[in-house]
């Protein structure tokens, strides 16, 4: 199992979290000096329903395993409408997590959500929104942190496609990334079609009048074609007659 740094994962979690229509702060304190401290806190966009959710990183069993034994998790719910935990996959089965709780899972490019947490709301803490007014632009995360799970990245999207759905997909995924220098190309090759042939690429049926056009040329050609097989055919029985009457000739002087 890969070993991430506790930080490092909460600050991951929380550019994806503010990704969304939410407020996202790391490792507030919920008071004055000495409170505890929220890994990551987010507040909807919304007066009607804010929605306040804490969420616990955990990188470790012991750790996670401690916590639940304790309880410490409930005392988030003064100041949250929910608690979700936070590790990386595969740390923590559904089951092992409290009933109430969430839980966020990070494979090492994306978060999913294996457990949706139980939604209580009560009254706002006053002493948590006054840190959010005093300290929440300090400990706030932005949403245009460079966050590599969150980039497309089409070498890793056809990668990503072709393990999971085939070679096939991965193609179809490139081609969708060209399809504006491809149709580009089409419309300057139209265009050099139609100055070709003298047809409007308005026309509803351009392509059929150049389709005309070309069947036209090739049979041009096969007449040319065929001219010239005949004209050499006849100079060719021109030259044997000249070259038999010669050597005719030859033949009675000797």
């Amino acid at each position: 199992m890969t070993v991430y740094d506790h930080d490092e994962l909460a600050h991951n979690l929380a550019v994806h979290l503010s990704k969304g229509n939410r407020r996202v702060w790391e490792n507030i304190p919920a008071g004055p000096g000495g409170s505890i401290r929220p890994d990551v806190y987010t507040i909807e966009k919304s007066f009607a329903k804010p929605n306040p959710m804490t969420y616990e990183i955990k990188v470790s069993r012991s750790d996670f395993l401690s916590d639940i034994k304790s309880g410490k998790w409930q005392r988030y719910l003064d100041f949250s409408y929910g608690v979700t935990f936070a590790v990386p996959k595969g740390l923590v089965t559904r089951k092992e997590v409290p009933e109430s709780c969430g839980l966020i899972q990070f494979n090492g490019e994306f978060w999913t959500t294996s457990k949706r947490p139980t939604i209580v709301p009560r009254e706002l803490d006053t002493a948590m929104m006054l840190k959010l007014i005093i300290d929440g632009n300090e400990k706030a995360t932005v949403a245009d942190y460079p966050i590599k799970t969150e980039a497309f990245d089409l070498h890793q999207a056809r990668e990503a496609a072709s393990r999971k759905f085939g070679k096939q997909l991965a193609k179809d995924i490139a081609r969708l990334h060209k399809l504006p220098e491809e149709r580009k190309r089409m419309d300057d090759e139209k265009a050099r079609l139609g100055a070709l042939f003298n047809v409007s690429v308005d026309k509803w049926c351009f392509f059929d009048d150049v389709e005309y056009h070309i069947n036209e040329l090739k049979e041009k050609m096969r007449d040319g074609e065929n001219a010239l097989k005949e004209k050499c055919d006849r100079e060719m029985k021109a030259l044997k007659k000249r070259l038999n009457s010669e050597l005719d000739a030859i033949s009675r002087r000797l």
